[in-house]
Parts: C-alpha cells; sequence; structure tokens
C-alpha cells in the first residue's frame, strides 16, 4: 500500500474511499480507524464489482489490524 504513512491513508488513493468521502479535499488523509469507521458506515454505498484489487487488500487489512477480525457492515 504506498498511501499509507504511519497508519494514515491518503482519500484519493482508493477509488470507493474517495467516493465515501466526496466531501473532503482530495489530499486529505485519515487514520485507519477512521478509514474503517468510513467503511462500515457508508458499505451500502460501496460499488463492491468496482473494488480494485490493492483497496479490497486495504479493506481486509483494516478489518484484520483496526476490526479484529470483524467487519462491522
Amino acid at each position: 500500500m504506498k498511501a499509507k504513512t504511519m497508519n494514515t491513508v491518503l482519500v484519493s488513493e482508493f477509488p470507493q474511499l474517495t467516493t465515501l468521502c466526496w466531501q473532503f479535499a482530495p489530499d486529505a488523509r485519515l487514520t485507519w480507524d477512521e478509514a474503517l469507521s468510513v467503511y462500515e458506515r457508508n458499505w451500502r454505498y460501496v460499488e463492491q464489482e468496482k473494488l480494485t484489487a490493492d483497496e479490497a487488500a486495504f479493506i481486509q487489512e483494516l478489518v484484520d489490524t483496526c476490526g479484529n477480525g470483524v467487519f462491522l457492515v
């Protein structure tokens, strides 16, 4: 993941996260906990068939690291 730096993620690195964070500046960064929360709260808006392999892997890493293996959707 080239976007993560010290447990933050550049919102614009992942297409579905960018869509979910439409109100954020293009260079906005979220902590991993914040990113997981955004995905969980807004999962119904994620076009799962359009998830890139990198974004899907990132979500799984968030779940494993921040969500104790549980994705609350």
